[in-house]
Order: C-alpha cells, then sequence, then structure tokens
C-alpha cells in the first residue's frame, strides 16, 4: 500500500502573498503563510522572505483492496478515495495549477517553489515516478528556483489508514 502526499510552496523576499490570496480565493486549501516581515517565534528574528504552502485537493491512495473512503484534503470533496489508475488525474492537477497560476504567482514576486511530496508505504519495495518528463520540463520553464524534496515512511497499513482518518486539513 502506498498513499501520497503533495504540496507547492510558493516563496519569494517581495511575495505578495494578500494579492496572491485574492487570486485564489477558496480555490484552493492554504496551510500555512509567513509574511516577510512576520517574526520566527523561535529566534525572534524577521523570516525575510513570504512562504505560501498550497495543498493538493486530495490525498492518493494506491491499493486495489482498499474500499474506505477518508477525511482528505479537500476543495469540494471532503471524502475522496481514488482508485490507482487516477494517480495520472491526481498530478495533472500539478500541472493544470501551474499553468493557470504560475505566470501570476510570478509577477507577485515568486522566487521559488517547492512541490514536497511526502509517501508512506508498507513494507514491500518501492519503486515509482511521480514527476514525468513533460511535467519537469514545464516546471522547469519558470525563471525560479524549483525543488522536489522528498520525505518517504515506512509505516504499517493499518497507520496509513489512521493517518488517513485523521488528516487535520
Amino acid at each position: 500500500m502506498i498513499a501520497y502526499y503533495i504540496n507547492i510552496e510558493i516563496l519569494g523576499t517581495e511575495l505578495l502573498i494578500d494579492e496572491i490570496l485574492k487570486i485564489l480565493g477558496n480555490k484552493i486549501k492554504i496551510g500555512k503563510i509567513i509574511h516577510p516581515n512576520d517574526k520566527n517565534p523561535k529566534t525572534g528574528e524577521k523570516y525575510d522572505f513570504g512562504l505560501i504552502r498550497l495543498l493538493h485537493p486530495k490525498v492518493y491512495i494506491d491499493d486495489d483492496e482498499l474500499k474506505y473512503s477518508f477525511g482528505c484534503i479537500g476543495l469540494s470533496y471532503p471524502k475522496v478515495y481514488i482508485d490507482d489508475d487516477k494517480l495520472v488525474g491526481y498530478l495533472s492537477w500539478f500541472s493544470d495549477f501551474i499553468k493557470e497560476y504560475f505566470d501570476i504567482f510570478y509577477t507577485l514576486g515568486m522566487e521559488k517553489a517547492c512541490f514536497v511530496t511526502n509517501i508512506y508505504y508498507t513494507k514491500s519495495f518501492l519503486s515509482l515516478e511521480l514527476f514525468d518528463s513533460d511535467f519537469l520540463k514545464q516546471i522547469a520553464s519558470y525563471k525560479i528556483s524549483i525543488s522536489i524534496p522528498m520525505n518517504i515512511y515506512e509505516v504499517t497499513e493499518q497507520e496509513i489508514i489512521e493517518m488517513l482518518r485523521n488528516r487535520p486539513y
């Protein structure tokens, strides 16, 4: 069993966060916001960069036998189960989002984008390709720094089920 969770972090030293939020409206769940003048609670110093964490509207679960509905990250579908044949649709959401918004975000101060990927899998061989060459060409066309950090967790099937049921967003 494999579960994927991906979000996009947009960063910039002069990122116009309020303008980006106006453009996005309620089309996407926002996970975190840091304004450039906000202070780090640990150090008391200004961050000197802005950040918006944008959450994917769904959690993708790859398992033919699993027939649960989970509380997921929701735009309009608060409980979603996606069959493994729909992974292309899951990832195409990112492609569509980039096409629609990245030019605008660039004009509003985006200097860097991170596609933070969390992968949870049970004790089995793990081999995957999340981002194909077309997707990588698309994001490479922007004049910004791009990174794709991945966090990979080996967990039990029950831990994946509980994690997805109890997800806070």
